[in-house]
């Protein structure tokens, strides 16, 4: 069952499902004060919750998060998230190239930081196969 831990409408709703211990963010934008506010949404339920996989839905992205943000999510991540066991992040990428950039920054940031992998995927339910 999922619930809903932060939405900012048209902007990124963030999921918390239980049953498998994973956390679905999906963005429409990841540029502003929602990208903070959802992504230390997430970190807390990581940090509470044991959760393992992180599903990231930038398909329907337009645009990419600030240098500044991309930054504190670096920090955010060695701070918050690696600590609790976190494992890999499964990005949904979008056609857009310069979001599939972003895309791409991000999964490097977290395997920096010592998450086992990321993977990047065409589909939700591509991702909820490998979260399974």
């Amino acid at each position: 069952m999922k619930t809903t831990i932060y939405e900012e409408q048209d902007k990124v709703k963030v999921e918390y499902d239980a049953s498998k211990k994973l956390i679905i963010a999906t963005w429409k934008s990841l540029l502003g004060p929602q990208f903070r506010k959802a992504i230390d949404a997430a970190a807390n339920h990581v940090s509470k919750h044991g959760i393992k996989t992180w599903i990231a839905d930038v398909s329907q992205a337009r645009d990419v998060p600030s240098q500044d943000d991309h930054a504190w999510l670096s920090q955010t991540f060695d701070a918050r998230i690696k600590p609790h066991g976190f494992e890999r992040l499964i990005n949904v990428l979008p056609q857009s190239a310069i979001v599939k950039l972003g895309a791409s920054q991000w999964s490097k940031t977290v395997e920096k930081q010592g998450a086992s992998g990321t993977i990047d995927v065409g589909s939700v339910a591509e991702a909820l196969k490998l979260a399974a």
